[in-house]
C-alpha cells in the first residue's frame, strides 16, 4: 500500500516554460553479476587484517576510460581495493570492451590518487595505471573479456611495479594522472611535476619545473594576500590538479593548477613549461577571486578535477590509447583554411575564495568585511599549429559563475554564491550538437554536496566554446534568471519525502478502521505497509537494506531481554522475506496484570516503532549510498561549430552506491513539473500556461489529502475504469467525491478552489473560443505527445535496461500525476456547477455539459496510465532469472571463477560484500525477458534513453486512446499484447491482475485464459475459451475484437473461424498434455464442423483429420479406451486407421489391459491388430514390460486360433532361448512359454499339430522327423526364388522334448546355480549331469522324456554298484562299521528306501530294479549286455548278481560265456558251459524235427581249446567233465539220428 507520487522527491528547481526539463533517473546499485575478486601479485606484504567500507566513502573516487571501453574504476575499502565494472548501456560489437561480471583487484596497500585507465584501440588490453601512497607506481596490463584474470595477471608484464621513494627525494607525492599506459605525472608542492616514462621496459623519471625562476623565489617571501582561515599549511605552488592533451605524435601537452590559480601548459615531450596562465587576475576574472584554493590537492578532499579538455570534431585515430577523461584531448578542429590549425578549449573551475577589502567610505570598518566570491567555470581557447608542433596562448573564452544551491526552502532550493557547506564534488562539459531532428547546446553539468546531499546542476554555454572572441564576465552575469541560467535537478538523495510518522499512522489507521481500533491491525498487516514501501522499485538500495538490517540485529542481540530468537537464524530466500520476520520478532503482547487480557494496542504500538526505526536507519544508509562522488561523460565527443554529430552524448553521476542519469523529461513530464514547482497562468502565452492553471486546482487539493485518501480516490478511478458505468458518468464522480474527497475539503479550501475555477470558466478566463473540453484535449495530448523513437543495431545491456526501467517508472508517474490532477480539478468543477446555489453564474450550463466528455476522455487516459504505472510499481516475484539475465552469457571457467575455489585471495577479498541486485519491478522483468510480444528499444548512446523511454511508450496503448465518446476506455490491441508479454515473461498471475485494470474485452480474456492455464486454473481457463468461442459464431476473428486479432499467433491462417479457433486452443492445452481439454475442445471442433451455424472463412471444405487425431490420442492417454475403440469404428478417415489401432494396441498393452483389448471386436481391424502385435513381438524384449508375444497369445486364444496361439508361445520360449544370462531367472519363463505352446496345440486336430516357425541358429543340430507328404507339391516351389526364409516344421513332441530338457536343466541349474550361466544344454550332457551327481532315479526319469540311450546311466550304475561291494568288504576285513560317505546316491533314492539289507547291499538290488523297468524286449536287452560288461571291466572277479547271471543263463547263455572267456575266467566259462549243457532238453523229449532245441557248441569248443592249455587242476577237471557232457550229448544225438 502507497500513495506517493513521487517517492523519491524528483523535483526541479528552476522549470521555465516552454523549456523541456531535466528529471533524474537513479537506480541503486548497477545491475552486474556477483564479482571476481584477484589479489595483485606485488612484492608488497597483503595485511592481515580486512578494512571494511567507511560509512561515509568521500575516498572513493570514480573515472571512467575512453569511450570504446567505457569502464567504471572506482576506489574502495580504504582504498584497498579497485572495483572495475562496465558502464556501457549496449550490448557492443566484440572489438569493444566488455566485462561480463565486475571485476575486483586487492592491493597491499592504499591507493594515493585516482587510478587511470586506458584501452587498447582493439579492444583487447586494458592498462591501469595506480600509485599507492607509499610511493609505488603499479602498472597493469589485463585482458578486457575478464576470464581467467588469476592467470593473467601472473604473466610476465602483466604486473610492474616502479618504487619512486629516490625520485621523490623525501617529497610527498601530490596529484597522480597518467598521459597514456607509458606516461604518468606526480604532482609535487613546490610546483613541479615528476614525469615517469616507459620505454623499451625501463622505467626513467624527469622533474619538470616551471621556466620561469619568478614562482620559486616568491615561494619563498611572505605572502600578503589574504589565506582562508586554516590554510596557512598549504603550499602556494602545491599542484591540485592535472590533465592532458595529445594529437598523434606531433603533439602532447599536460596542464596544471596550484593553489595560487596559476594554470600551466606542459610539453611532455621535451618537459618545458609552455604556458602560464593566471587564474586570479586575467580577463576580467577579478582580483577578488584571488587567494589559495584550498580544497583538492594532497591530503585534502575536493573535486574529482579542476581542468576539463574539450574540442569539436574527431581526427584519425591516436597512435596510442587516451582515457576518458581525457578523451577529447585526441580531437582537433579545422580553424579557417588552414588545415594544419586544430583547436582545444580548457574549463577550469575556480572555488570560492575569501578575502578581506577595506571599505574607504566606512572608517569605522577598518577591521574590513568578510566577502565569500562565487565558484566560476572559466574558459580559455587554444589554437595548436599542428605542423610546428606549437600552441598560441590561452585567450579567455568566457566565464560561468556557478550558483550552487544553500538550502532547501519550501520543497525547493535556495541558491546563493557560494554557500557553507557546498563543495563542488565534480563537473563535466557536454558539448552540443544536432542528431536527426534534434539538437543540443554546449552544457555543463556540475555535482554539488550540499551538507551530505547530492545536488545535479546544468547550464548552457552556447558560444562560450567557439572560435569567436571571448565573452567578457558581464555577458554571462544575467542570463535565463536570476540564478544565471543553471537548471537544478532536486536533490537525489532523499528517498523519504513525505514517509513520516503521520504519513504511516494514516496508512495503518485506514487498516484498521475495519474493526475502529487498533485491535483490527495484525503484525502482518502492519509489515505489510511498511515491506511495500521499502522494497518498491528503485526506492531503497539492496545495499542499504541489508545494511540496515544488520545493524538492526546487532541491536536487538544486545537487549538484555532477549531471548534466544528463532527467527535471526532461519534461512529466507529473500531480503525482503527476512526482514519481514526479523523485524520485530523480539516483540511479544503481554498480558495485562489487572484484567489477564492481551495488550494488543500496546504490542502494535510498539510494533509500529520498531518499523519507523529499522524505516530511519535505510533512510539513513541510502542517503549515504546516494552521496555523490563524481560525473562521467559517455557516448561520442560532440560536433563542429555548425551543429552537427552523428551521435549523442550525455552524462552520468556516479554516487557510492548507485547511478544517475539527468533525463530529458517529455512535454507531459514537463508539464507535472511546472505544477508541482508552479507556474502557469490564465492566458498565458501558450496553451502550457492554461494547462498548468487549470492542474493546479486538482494539484492544491491533492496535497493536502492524507496518503490514504490519496489510496482510496486511486482505488474508486481504478475500480471505475475496470467496470465501466451504469449512470451518467457525472453522477458517478459526485458520487466519488462525496465519498472519498468532500470530507478533506474544508470550507476556506472550498472557497479557494470555488474562486479559481470561477475565474478560469465562468468570468470568460480561457476566453471565447476556449471551453473545458479544449483544455482537457490539450492537457491530455500533452501526456500521450512522445518523440520518435530511436533505432539502433546494438541491443540494450542490463544496465540499460536498468535506467530505461527507471526512466519509464519516473516518466509513468510524472505523466499520471498530471492527469490525476487534472481528474480532481474536473470533480471539483463538476461539484461546483452542480451544487445548490441562489444565483447560477452564466456559462454553468454550458459547462455543465462539456464536463462528462472531458471527464470521460481523461478517464480513458487515466486508465492506461494506471495501468502502466501498476507495472512499474509491483514488485517481481520472481527474481531468479536475474543473475541468469546480468550473467548468462559468461563462460564456463568464469562461473568456476566465481566460486573461488580454493582461491589465494579468499581472505583478502573477505570484506567484500555479496553484490546484491536492485529488487526487480513488473517492468523490469518484462523489458529483461524481452518478450515477443513487444518490441525493446536499443540505443548506443547514453542521452537516447529518452528516446527509448518514447519508444516503449509508443507500443503501449496510451498514445492511442480513442476520441470517440463511446470507445473512450475500449481495450486497445496494445494492452493485449502487454498482458500477453507479462505472461510470456513467466508472470502469469500479473497477466491475469494486469488484465483485470481493464474492462471486459474478448483480447484479455483470451490471456487470462493462457494465464490460468500456465498458473494451473484448467477449470477456469476452459471455462473462459468456450466463453470466446460465442464470439467465433458464424464471423471472423478480425471483425469481433481488434486486440484478440492482434494477440492470434500470424501461423493461425487468416481470417480465424470458430474452428480455426478451437484448433489453438487445442495447441495451448497440448503444451501442457492437458489431455482432458483436448479432448472437449477437439469433440467442439468436430461438432463445430458439422453445424449450420458456423460458416467456413473459405470455400474450402475443413480438414478435420487432425481434431480426430487429438481427440483419439488423447482420450486414450486419459484411459478411456472404450470411447476410443468407439472413434475409431466411426472416424472418417481410413487412410490412418492404422496408426491409430497401432497407437491404442501400444497404450492399453502398456496400461496392462490387455484382457480389455482382448475383448474389444476390432471389426474390420482384426488384421491390423494382428499385425501390430506380431511387429511389436518381433521386435520387443520378451522379458521388458509389456510381453507382446503374451499378448498376442492372449489374442489368439480369446478368438480360438489355438494353432497361432502355440506358435507365439513357442517363439517366446525360443527367444528366451537366445537371451544370455542367469539360467534359474530364464528357465521358468521358457518352460512356461513351452507348455502354454503344449496345451495351446494340444487342443488342435492331432494331423494339424504342427507349426511352421522360421529356421533357427541350433536348429540344424535337433533331430526332427521327417513329415511325409500327403499331397503333390511342385518342384518349383523348392526353388531358391520362391523361398522368401527358411522355416521349419516343429511338431507336438518337438516341443514337449524341448520342454523336458528345459525342465531338465532347471533341476540342475537349481543343484548347480553358479555352473549355468547360460541356456543353452544338449539333452545327453544333462542326463550326463544327472548320473554324474548321483542322481539316478531323475536321469533314469528325464532320460526317457528326452528319448536319451540309456546305456551311459547303467554303466555308472553298474560302477557304483562295484564301488559299494568293495567298499563294504573293505569294511568287513577291516572289521569296522561300512561308511556311507560314497552312497548319498543310494541313500537320496526313494527307489531304495524301500529294500532291505545293507546298503552296499541294495546297489545291486537298485540295478535290478532299473534294469527290470527300464530294459526289456523293446530295448534288446542291451542294459544287461552293458551292465554286464561294465562289471567285468571293473573288477574280473566281482561276482556278477545272481539275477544278472540268471537272466544270461535263461536268455544268453552264450554272451554270458563269452564275457567269461573275454575277461580270462575259464572257470566260471567252464561251469556255466556245463550248466548250459545239461539244461538243455533232454533227447527224449524233443520234437522230431530239425532245430528243436540250440546249444552253442561252436563258443563251447572255444571254451574247451581255452581249457586246454591251462595248467590249473581245477579247470582241467571242469574242462573234462565238459568234454563228457558234450561226448555225451552228441552221442544221444546220434542215437536218436540212427534210431
Amino acid at each position: 500500500m502507497e500513495c506517493s507520487l513521487f517517492p523519491n522527491g524528483f523535483h526541479s528547481g528552476t522549470i521555465q516554460p516552454g523549456k523541456m526539463s531535466h528529471f533524474p533517473i537513479h537506480i541503486p546499485t548497477p545491475p552486474t553479476s556477483p564479482p571476481l575478486s584477484y589479489p595483485v601479485p606485488t612484492r608488497l606484504t597483503y595485511p592481515q587484517e580486512t578494512f571494511p567500507s567507511p560509512h561515509h566513502p568521500s575516498h572513493a573516487i570514480y573515472t571512467t576510460s575512453s569511450p570504446s571501453s567505457n569502464i567504471l574504476l572506482r576506489t574502495i575499502n580504504n582504498g584497498l581495493t579497485l572495483s572495475l565494472s562496465s558502464l556501457s548501456l549496449s550490448i557492443s560489437s566484440p572489438s569493444h570492451v566488455r566485462l561480463k561480471q565486475p571485476i575486483r583487484l586487492h592491493f597491499p596497500e592504499p591507493l594515493h590518487s585516482s587510478p587511470v585507465l586506458f584501452s587498447h584501440p582493439a579492444g583487447s588490453v586494458l592498462w591501469v595505471l595506480a600509485l599507492t601512497k607509499r610511493g609505488v607506481l603499479i602498472r597493469l596490463a589485463l585482458p578486457s573479456s575478464g576470464l581467467k584474470w588469476d592467470e593473467a595477471l601472473r604473466r610476465d608484464g602483466a604486473v610492474e611495479e616502479i618504487d619512486l621513494t629516490d625520485w621523490l627525494r623525501g617529497r610527498q607525492p601530490g596529484v597522480f594522472w597518467a598521459v597514456d599506459e607509458n606516461v604518468g605525472m606526480v604532482g609535487l608542492s613546490e610546483g613541479a611535476i615528476l614525469k615517469i616514462e616507459r620505454d623499451d621496459d625501463e622505467w626513467t623519471s624527469t622533474e619538470l619545473k616551471p621556466t620561469s625562476y619568478l614562482s620559486s623565489i616568491t615561494s619563498l617571501l611572505p605572502s600578503f594576500s589574504s589565506r582562508p582561515s586554516g590554510a596557512s599549511h598549504l603550499q602556494p605552488n602545491e599542484i591540485i590538479a592535472l590533465s592532458s592533451y595529445s594529437q598523434e605524435d606531433t603533439l602532447n601537452l599536460t596542464f596544471s593548477l596550484s593553489r595560487d590559480r596559476k594554470l600551466r601548459i606542459w610539453n611532455v615531450l621535451t618537459g618545458v613549461c609552455a604556458r602560464t596562465v593566471d587564474l586570479s587576475v586575467a580577463n576580467g576574472v577579478g582580483a577578488e577571486s584571488g587567494g589559495l584554493i584550498t580544497e583538492g590537492g594532497n591530503g585534502t578532499e575536493g573535486p574529482r578535477s579542476f581542468i576539463k579538455v574539450v574540442s569539436r570534431k574527431p581526427t584519425s585515430s591516436s597512435s596510442s590509447p587516451v582515457s576518458s577523461s581525457f578523451q577529447h584531448n585526441n580531437e582537433m578542429e579545422i580553424v579557417s583554411s588552414n588545415t594544419w590549425k586544430s583547436t582545444f578549449y580548457l574549463v577550469v573551475y575556480l572555488p570560492p575564495s575569501s578575502t578581506t577589502i577595506s571599505s574607504s567610505s566606512s572608517p569605522s570598518s577598518a577591521a574590513g568585511n568578510a566577502f565569500i566570491s562565487p565558484g566560476r567555470f572559466v574558459t580559455y581557447r587554444v589554437v595548436v599549429d599542428t605542423h610546428k608542433g606549437t600552441i598560441s596562448e590561452p585567450s579567455f573564452s568566457g566565464v560561468r559563475i556557478a550558483s550552487p544551491p544553500s538550502s532547501f526552502e519550501g520543497g525547493s532550493l535556495g541558491s546563493a554564491v557560494a554557500g557553507g557547506g557546498v563543495e563542488l564534488r565534480d563537473f563535466e562539459v557536454l558539448l552540443g550538437g544536432k542528431s536527426g531532428a534534434r539538437s543540443r547546446k554546449d552544457t555543463i553539468w556540475a555535482v554539488w554536496d550540499l551538507k551530505g546531499r547530492t545536488v545535479i546542476q546544468s547550464s548552457s554555454l552556447d558560444g562560450l566554446l567557439s572560435s569567436s572572441t571571448g565573452s567578457s564576465e558581464s555577458d554571462w552575469e544575467d542570463i535565463e534568471g536570476s540564478n544565471g541560467g543553471w537548471e537544478t535537478l532536486r536533490d537525489v538523495v532523499e528517498p523519504n519525502t513525505g514517509f513520516t510518522v503521520d504519513y504511516f499512522e494514516d496508512l495503518l489507521s485506514s487498516v484498521g478502521a475495519y474493526g475502529s481500533s487498533d485491535r483490527a491491525l495484525t503484525r502482518e498487516s502492519v509489515a505489510e505497509i511498511f515491506i511495500n514501501h521499502l522494497f518498491a522499485p528503485s526506492r531503497f538500495a539492496p545495499t542499504s537494506l541489508q545494511s540496515a538490517l544488520e545493524s538492526y540485529i546487532q541491536t536487538i542481540q544486545s537487549l538484555p531481554s532477549t531471548t534466544h530468537n528463532a527467527a535471526l537464524s532461519q534461512s529466507y530466500p529473500s531480503l525482503s522475506s527476512r526482514v519481514d520476520s526479523i523485524v520485530g520478532s523480539h516483540l511479544a503482547p503481554l498480558v495485562s496484570p489487572q484484567t489477564g487480557e492481551i495488550m494488543h494496542a500496546d504490542y502494535i504500538r510498539k510494533l509500529k516503532i520498531e518499523w519507523l526505526g529499522f524505516l530511519a536507519r535505510v533512510v539513513e544508509g541510502e542517503r549515504d549510498a546516494r552521496w555523490g562522488v563524481g560525473i562521467v561523460k559517455m557516448g561520442a565527443s560532440g560536433g563542429d561549430e555548425s551543429g552537427n554529430t552523428a551521435e549523442e552524448e550525455g552524462v552520468v553521476v556516479i554516487e557510492r552506491d548507485g547511478l544517475v542519469l539527468p533525463v530529458e523529461g517529455g512535454k507531459g513530464e514537463s508539464l507535472a513539473l511546472r505544477i508541482v514547482n508552479g507556474g502557469g497562468h490564465l492566458n498565458g502565452a501558450t496553451d502550457e500556461d492554461d494547462v498548468v492553471a487549470f492542474s493546479k486546482i486538482g494539484w492544491s487539493v491533492v496535497e493536502r489529502l492524507p496518503p490514504s485518501a490519496k489510496i482510496g480516490l486511486e482505488g474508486e478511478f481504478d475500480q471505475l475504469v475496470a467496470t465501466g458505468v451504469n449512470c451518467p458518468i457525472e453522477d458517478t464522480c459526485l458520487d466519488i467525491f462525496e465519498a472519498k474527497l468532500a470530507s478533506y475539503i474544508s470550507d476556506d479550501m472550498s472557497s479557494s478552489t470555488s474562486r479559481e475555477i470561477s475565474s478560469l470558466f465562468l468570468d470568460s478566463g480561457l476566453g471565447e473560443n476556449r471551453d473545458i473540453t479544449t483544455l482537457v484535449t490539450l492537457a491530455l495530448n500533452q501526456v500521450r505527445e512522445l518523440e520518435n523513437g530511436v533505432e539502433s543495431g546494438l541491443a540494450l545491456s542490463p544496465l540499460g535496461i536498468a535506467f530505461l526501467d527507471e526512466s519509464l517508472r519516473v516518466s509513468l508517474e510524472w505523466r499520471f500525476s498530471l492527469v490525476f490532477n487534472l481528474l480532481i480539478g474536473l470533480i471539483l468543477v463538476l461539484d461546483q456547477v452542480t451544487s445548490d446555489r441562489e444565483v447560477e453564474k452564466e456559462g454553468e450550463d454550458q459547462l455543465r455539459d462539456s464536463l462528462p466528455l472531458a471527464i470521460l476522455s481523461t478517464l480513458g487516459v487515466y486508465q492506461k496510465l494506471s495501468a502502466l504505472r501498476w507495472l512499474s510499481r509491483t514488485i517481481s516475484l520472481d527474481n531468479s532469472g536475474a543473475n541468469d539475465s546480468f550473467g548468462g552469457d559468461l563462460g564456463l571457467l568464469e562461473r568456476f571463477d566465481s566460486l573461488h575455489v580454493n582461491h589465494p585471495s579468499s581472505s583478502l577479498a573477505s570484506h567484500s560484500s555479496s553484490n546484491t541486485l536492485p529488487l526487480p519491478s513488473l517492468l523490469l522483468a518484462l523489458l529483461r525477458s524481452v518478450p515477443t510480444s513487444i518490441a525493446l528499444p536499443s540505443t548506443s548512446t547514453l542521452t537516447s534513453i529518452s528516446s527509448c523511454t518514447a519508444s516503449f511508450l509508443q507500443t503501449t496503448s496510451l498514445p492511442f486512446c480513442p476520441a470517440e465518446r463511446e470507445n473512450m476506455w475500449a481495450v486497445q490491441p496494445q494492452d493485449g499484447k502487454l498482458a500477453l508479454a507479462l505472461l510470456e515473461a513467466g508472470h502469469p498471475e500479473h497477466a491475469v491482475e494486469f488484465g483485470e485494470r481493464f474492462m471486459k474485452d474478448e483480447g484479455l480474456a483470451f490471456v487470462e485464459a493462457k494465464a490460468r492455464l500456465v498458473l494451473g486454473q484448467v477449470e477456469e481457463s476452459e471455462a473462459l475459451f468456450e466463453q470466446l468461442s460465442g464470439a467465433f459464431d458464424g464471423r471472423p476473428a478480425i471483425s469481433v475484437s481488434p486486440t484478440l486479432s492482434a494477440l492470434l499467433p500470424s501461423k493461425i491462417s487468416q481470417p480465424v473461424d470458430l474452428v480455426e479457433f478451437y484448433r489453438l486452443v487445442i495447441l495451448f492445452y497440448e503444451a501442457t498434455s492437458l489431455d482432458a481439454s483436448i479432448v472437449k475442445f477437439a469433440n467442439l471442433a468436430i461438432e463445430a464442423t458439422h453445424s449450420d451455424s458456423v460458416k467456413p472463412s473459405s470455400s474450402r471444405p475443413k480438414n478435420t483429420l487432425d481434431f480426430w487425431s487429438k481427440l483419439f490420442k488423447s482420450t486414450v492417454a486419459l484411459g478411456r479406451f472404450e470411447d476410443a475403440h468407439m472413434i475409431l469404428t466411426t472416424t472418417p478417415y481410413r487412410e490412418s486407421i492404422s496408426d491409430a489401432v497401432s497407437h491404442l494396441v501400444t497404450v492399453m498393452c502398456h496400461a496392462n489391459e490387455v484382457d480389455r483389448l482382448t475383448h474389444f471386436t476390432f471389426v474390420g481391424l482384426e488384421d491390423i491388430v494382428e499385425r501390430t502385435l506380431a511387429f511389436k513381438a518381433r521386435h520387443s524384449d520378451p522379458l521388458v514390460f509389456p510381453n507382446y508375444l503374451l499378448v498376442l497369445y492372449s489374442w489368439h486364444i480369446r478368438r480360438g486360433d489355438y494353432r497361432a496361439a502355440a506358435s507365439a508361445m513357442y517363439q517366446q520360449g525360443r527367444r528366451f532361448g537366445e537371451i544370455n544370462g542367469r539360467f534359474v531367472d530364464i528357465g521358468p519363463r521358457r518352460a512356461k512359454s513351452y507348455l502354454l505352446a503344449i496345451n495351446a496345440l494340444s487342443l488342435v486336430d492331432q494331423k494339424q499339430a504342427w507349426l511352421a516357425v522360421p529356421l533357427s541358429a541350433d536348429s540344424g543340430n535337433k533331430r526332427r522327423k521327417r513329415r511325409k507328404l500327403t499331397s503333390y507339391i511342385p518342384e518349383e516351389t523348392f526353388s531358391p526364388s520362391a523361398r522368401t526364409k527358411d522355416v521349419e516344421i516343429v511338431e507336438l513332441e518337438d516341443i514337449r522334448r524341448e520342454y523336458n530338457l528345459v525342465l531338465s536343466t532347471l533341476l540342475l541349474a537349481e543343484r548347480f546355480p553358479d555352473s549355468f550361466q547360460s541356456n543353452t544344454l544338449a539333452a545327453e550332457d544333462a542326463i550326463a549331469l544327472f548320473v554324474q551327481a548321483g542322481m539316478f532315479d531323475t536321469a533314469f526319469l528325464h532320460a526317457r522324456q528326452l528319448q536319451v540311450d540309456l546305456t551311459g546311466i547303467f554303466e555308472r550304475l553298474a560302477i557304483k554298484t562295484v564301488e559299494a561291494a568293495h567298499s563294504a568288504a573293505h569294511a568287513r576285513v577291516l572289521g569296522i562299521p561300512e561308511s556311507l560317505d560314497h552312497l548319498d546316491w543310494l541313500i537320496d533314492s526313494p527307489t531304495v528306501t524301500s529294500l532291505d539289507g545293507p546298503i552296499s547291499g541294495r546297489a545291486s538290488q537298485y540295478l535290478r530294479i532299473m534294469l527290470e523297468r527300464h530294459d526289456g524286449p523293446a530295448t534288446f536287452f542291451k542294459y544287461r549286455q552293458a551292465v554286464l560288461e561294465k562289471l567285468l571291466d571293473c573288477d574280473r572277479f566281482f561276482p556278477i548278481p545272481s539275477f544278472l547271471v540268471e537272466f544270461f543263463s535263461v536268455n544268453d547263455p552264450e554272451r554270458l560265456i563269452q564275457s567269461y572267456l573275454t575277461y580270462d575266467l575259464l572257470k566260471e566259462a567252464l561251469e556255466h558251459s556245463i550248466a548250459l549243457i545239461r539244461r538243455a532238453p533232454s533227447i527224449d523229449v524233443l520234437p522230431k524235427q530239425a532245430n528243436a532245441t540250440y546249444v552253442p557248441y561252436n563258443i563251447l569248443n572255444v571254451v574247451l581249446r581255452e581249457s586246454s592249455t591251462s595248467k590249473s587242476e581245477q579247470v582241467k577237471s571242469l574242462a573234462e567233465e565238459l568234454k563228457r557232457e558234450v561226448d555225451r550229448r552228441l552221442g544221444d544225438l546220434e542215437s536218436v539220428r540212427m534210431g
